[in-house]
Order: C-alpha cells, then sequence, then structure tokens
C-alpha cells in the first residue's frame, strides 16, 4: 500500500481547497477508510485530515439555535452545558 500525502488545513476554506486535489479524500475519524485502504478497496492520493479544524467542532448557541460541529465527539455533547 502506497502512503497517501496527508495534509492538515486549519480553516475551512483551506480544506476545500485541498480536496480539489486529484485522489484527495477527507480524513475525520477514519472507521471505514482506513480498513479500507489496509484491504486495498481505496488509494487515496492525498488524505485531508480534518481534525484540526476549530469550525467543525464544538457546541454553540446562536440566534435560538444550537450549532454542533460534525467533528464533535459526543463526550463533548455530554459534558456540555448547552446541550
Amino acid at each position: 500500500m502506497r502512503r497517501p500525502d496527508m495534509l492538515q488545513p486549519t480553516t475551512l476554506d483551506d480544506a476545500v481547497s485541498n480536496l480539489t486535489k486529484r485522489g484527495a479524500v477527507p480524513l475525520a475519524g477514519a472507521t471505514d477508510l482506513i480498513p479500507a485502504m489496509r484491504a486495498g478497496e481505496v488509494a487515496p492520493r492525498v488524505l485531508v485530515n480534518l481534525k484540526r479544524i476549530p469550525a467543525l467542532s464544538g457546541v454553540t448557541r446562536r440566534r435560538g439555535a444550537l450549532r454542533i460541529g460534525a467533528l464533535t465527539p459526543v463526550a463533548d455533547l455530554l459534558r456540555d452545558a448547552l446541550a
């Protein structure tokens, strides 16, 4: 298995730009991606790690709405006083 390049964007704009590269695949939890790579089912050229983008994590309340970031762990939800 060829090791893909790993990109580590810290903003959503950078992540979107990185994901336009040929063969780029987003990496978040990797519970499906890594086993598929090991089995040879997928072979991305570039992995774009989304875990370092603060905008994708956390719980906030704004204008009466609750926003839960896509990468917010369930444990954080259980601890958060807003949820």
